[in-house]
């Protein structure tokens, strides 16, 4: 391992979580096209969605994530149509816009959709403007998990000790599920539910390694403090207690970085949760990193 100056770094980025137990918040997509690629969906509500595309038909160098938020502008039992305005990164860089429709084959298939969507794409680092047509389909798996599933905006701190080796510090923050009432929580029912703010801590060491001419895969293994701000006052066996959903777990991941942004798949994995239907989840994760700058070296 070679030895390199110390120095700083500071990254933003989004974090989506899914797991077994819940609602279906979050979604899974692909796009079919001489572009094609996949995604992963969160509803905030009933018409304002994020997803996280990935491009594909590519090398793997030249892997482009794309960040869209989209609104429903008319949301139909059968159908949905939608506008939106997102980013991508790296094969593709610039602005997108993507317009689509979304309908449900059969009412019976309510989970799962088809959808068509034009999407201009303004490039600016090769300065032109592409127009993506796409059909493809949406799935809304059953039980992804209400307090565990969802989108976190988050900032990271990483220390590189050597060219390889890093120690990393993120914060991140998720407006979501909250489980009000404890009693009533049972292997077939998540009880009533609000939204507020969950905070999520992670520390982590990273091990950085060259695959390929321009860019690195990245292994992660750390430990994390997830869903603090999940405090409820709740009625059990005629008392009156105090509860709480936070729990702390393994973090484990690979990932890909090239340049300044940095692509992660991993899973959060704990066995001491506070859940009456499991003490153990297994949380998996894709985030999306820019890294800003260097704050010192």
């Amino acid at each position: 391992m070679s030895t390199a100056r110390i120095k700083l770094s500071l990254g933003v980025g989004i974090t989506l979580l899914f797991c077994l137990w819940g609602n279906a918040q979050v979604s899974v997509s692909y796009y079919s096209s001489s572009l094609s690629k996949a995604g992963i969906a969160y509803d905030f509500n009933e018409r304002v969605w994020g997803e996280l595309r990935l491009y594909g038909n590519t090398v793997i160098e030249d892997l482009t994530p794309e960040l869209v938020f989209c609104y429903n502008t008319a949301s139909k039992k059968t159908h949905q149509t939608y506008v939106g305005l997102g980013v991508n990164v790296n094969h593709f860089t610039g602005i997108v816009s993507p317009v689509g429709v979304q309908f449900s084959p059969a009412e019976k298939w309510n989970r799962f959709s088809l959808h068509i969507e034009l999407q201009p794409t303004f490039d600016f680092g090769n300065r032109r403007t592409i127009l993506q047509s796409a059909w493809g389909f949406r799935a809304n798996p059953d039980e992804i998990g209400a307090q565990n599933a969802g989108v976190g905006f988050r900032y990271d701190l990483n220390y590189f000790l050597t060219t390889s080796l890093s120690l990393g510090f993120s914060n991140s923050l998720r407006y979501d599920i909250l489980l009000s009432d404890r009693a009533s929580l049972t292997t077939d029912n998540t009880g009533p539910k609000s939204k507020t703010l969950l905070v999520d801590y992670h520390f982590y060491a990273d091990y950085h390694f060259k695959a390929f001419a321009n860019s690195e895969l990245v292994l992660r293994l750390g430990r994390s403090y997830l869903n603090t701000g999940s405090q409820i006052t709740a009625t059990e066996n005629n008392a009156v207690r105090d509860f709480s959903f936070d729990y702390w777990s393994w973090n484990l991941g690979l990932g890909y970085r090239k340049q300044r942004t940095h692509l992660m798949l991993g899973v959060f994995n704990s066995s001491t949760t506070s859940y009456p239907q499991t003490e153990s989840l297994v949380v998996p994760y894709l985030s999306f990193t820019y890294h800003l700058k260097n704050l010192w070296e």
